[in-house]
């Protein structure tokens, strides 16, 4: 009798075991399982709620065409959704963890830079792909020392970083505005501010740009006025402020307001700042700002996209929009040239310099340091909305024309 029992708890364990192993195996081979981390509540949820939509718009649209080919079977993606990290660092950490757990094969996240490189403290040694669609921190893919690329091998972003945003803001104020006088004003306890400060500074004199004036703040300042009124002596004609946009509109509106009517640029975290409650848009007049794509595009490739969000959205797409339909379309592209969902195999395609990818934001490559190699886009405002200004690019080797 002990015996049969045991036969029979063997062979019930055996059946267990194929079933686990069988049920893995067909996951894994019917389906590609995506996930995401962001905010998608609190200051910035914009960008996670904007990022998710982008991200489940192309998950459709690829489903909808019978997936990703991978060698000679079409995939379909499941989403596994954004869990919310409220741009906190830890709450991102916790968060990779419970995706991760869900055995998924591609990470879209984080979404802000911080929150991101909490995640890719926990990503670091697995051997799963992150692309975060919008995490601009130039840490994000080599470390705070810029020495830990062999250890940050599987992150990617699809989104340009805050050296080259510093970059364009630099020769944009030189090259078409044609200004020399420049302040700048921007948040030292924040990491996507002080880079984007750092690296135009460090651009700054190789522009013939003089810095007349600089102040920095803090997360919790609402207070700008003395800093606009030393603006205003020092004789700046431009302001840089690298800032995210709920708290741009209160800069300048203050600026406005102090009789501040120069010319005042920004950067992608700018994006947003029409959606913001009592925005006062005559304020953003002589205003402009980098980011990755432009609504009012005339490319084919922009329009398509901007239709499909506005069909399904019934709003215009931001940035983030595009950058998280991008992450996903770049990972299909890479995913169909490995023919296969296997990580090494992808990485091998990612990392390869004859990739690229044809999205929404531009033709991207990616350099040896995994950040993207793109064009960039200037946006200014008119009528109370964004309108594209003109397209600068200084690394990229192939860029599709923008007209």
């Amino acid at each position: 009798m002990k015996k049969s029992l045991k036969i029979i708890s063997l062979f019930t364990l055996v059946v267990v075991l194929i079933l686990t192993v069988t049920s893995c195996k067909k996951d894994k081979k019917d389906t590609i399982r995506i996930a995401s981390v962001g905010p998608i509540s609190g200051d910035v949820a914009i960008y996670g709620n904007s990022t998710k939509k982008g991200i489940e718009l192309a998950i459709e649209e690829i489903n909808n065409n019978g997936g990703i080919l991978v060698d000679d079977k079409q995939m379909k993606i499941e989403w596994v959704g954004m869990i919310d990290d409220e741009a906190s660092s830890d709450k991102a950490a916790t968060a990779f963890n419970t995706q991760y757990a869900k055995n998924i094969d591609l990470m879209l996240g984080a979404i802000t830079s911080g929150a991101t490189e909490g995640l890719v403290g926990q990503a670091i040694g697995k051997k799963l792909l992150v692309i975060t669609p919008t995490g601009t921190a130039d840490y994000i893919t080599v470390g705070k020392n810029g020495d830990e690329r062999d250890l940050r091998t599987n992150i990617f972003r699809a989104c340009f970083n805050d050296s080259y945003q510093g970059e364009v803001a630099a020769k944009f104020i030189s090259n078409n505005l044609k200004k020399t006088k420049v302040a700048v004003l921007y948040n030292n306890e924040d990491s996507y501010s002080m880079g984007l400060y750092n690296s135009f500074k460090n651009l700054a004199t190789t522009n013939q740009i003089d810095i007349v004036y600089e102040q920095s703040y803090q997360n919790n300042s609402v207070d700008f006025k003395t800093a606009w009124n030393s603006i205003k002596s020092s004789g700046a004609e431009v302001v840089f402020l690298p800032e995210y946009y709920e708290k741009v509109v209160t800069i300048v509106s203050q600026g406005r307001d102090a009789g501040y009517n120069g010319t005042i640029v920004g950067a992608d975290g700018w994006d947003g700042v029409l959606s913001v409650d009592g925005v006062d848009e005559n304020d953003f007049t002589n205003c402009y700002f980098s980011n990755h794509f432009a609504v009012d595009s005339n490319e084919a490739v922009v329009n398509n996209f901007v239709n499909s969000y506005k069909s399904k959205y019934n709003e215009n797409p931001t940035s983030f929009a595009a950058l998280g339909y991008d992450a996903v379309y770049i990972y299909k592209k890479a995913v169909e040239e490995a023919k296969s969902i296997e990580f090494d195999k992808v990485l091998e395609v990612l990392t390869s310099s004859n990739f690229y990818a044809d999205v929404v934001t531009g033709r991207i490559t990616f350099a040896a340091n995994g950040n993207a190699v793109k064009p960039a886009v200037v946006m200014t405002f008119e009528n109370k909305n964004y309108k594209y200004y003109t397209c600068l690019l200084y690394t990229s080797p192939s860029p599709r024309d923008r007209q």
